[in-house]
């Protein structure tokens, strides 16, 4: 289960090449079982680490892996300054981009370091794993998701003139009170701050504990 921390626009980050980016954080299971308080439940700790999959079926177009998860360290060849597009992001960041047609690529960035399973030009199916959540790049763990006309370079650093597209995701469950009720969406974008997860959530009664 995860919460969208920033969606399309953003002041945050996610403005002008990036509007249509989101991220996400997984929500304490100690939330997902019981929230009498209402509170939005996510947690970078519960992040870090959590399994990262293909949203569709494609060809894995580019990867970058050799940060270190500890948002220090560099790759050998990596660019020394930061893009005019995006100074709020990181250049040392970990990432998988997967093309599903031409002019739409799925890049998923912040991977924990050698965690990334496939090479470029791999074959994936959807829900497939490509890597782990982790903090390259960011002071916390988060997946940053985008739907892109191009992929990112596999060259630790580099930034492609890309710009993110609006994305819709099917069939998934939606809760825009922490956990309380929940409602099918069969297509649609989620919005920072609602809890989103594949699968109908089972009763908090009848969750283990």
């Amino acid at each position: 289960m995860w919460l969208v921390i920033q969606g399309a626009n953003s002041a945050l980050s996610h403005n002008d090449t990036a509007a249509f980016a989101l991220d996400f954080i997984r929500v304490d299971p100690r939330f997902v079982r019981g929230n009498p308080e209402r509170r939005p439940g996510g947690s970078h700790r519960a992040t870090d680490g959590a399994t990262l999959v293909a949203a569709a079926g494609g060809r894995v177009a580019s990867v970058v892996d050799c940060f270190a998860n500890d948002n220090s360290g560099r790759c050998a060849g990596a660019q020394r300054r930061a893009p005019n597009i995006s100074q709020l992001l990181a250049p040392n960041r970990n990432l998988i981009c997967v093309e599903h047609s031409a002019g739409e690529t799925t890049c998923l960035l912040h991977l924990q370091q050698r965690s990334v399973r496939f090479a470029p030009s791999s074959v994936v199916e959807r829900g497939e794993t490509l890597g782990l959540a982790g903090t390259t790049g960011v002071p916390a763990p988060h997946l940053h998701f985008a739907l892109c006309d191009r992929a990112e370079p596999s060259e630790p650093g580099g930034f492609a003139e890309l710009v993110t597209l609006p994305v819709a995701f099917d069939h998934y469950f939606a809760s825009d009170d922490f956990g309380e009720t929940w409602r099918h969406i069969a297509r649609g974008t989620p919005a920072p701050g609602q809890w989103v997860t594949r699968t109908h959530p089972a009763p908090r009664e009848a969750q283990s504990p």
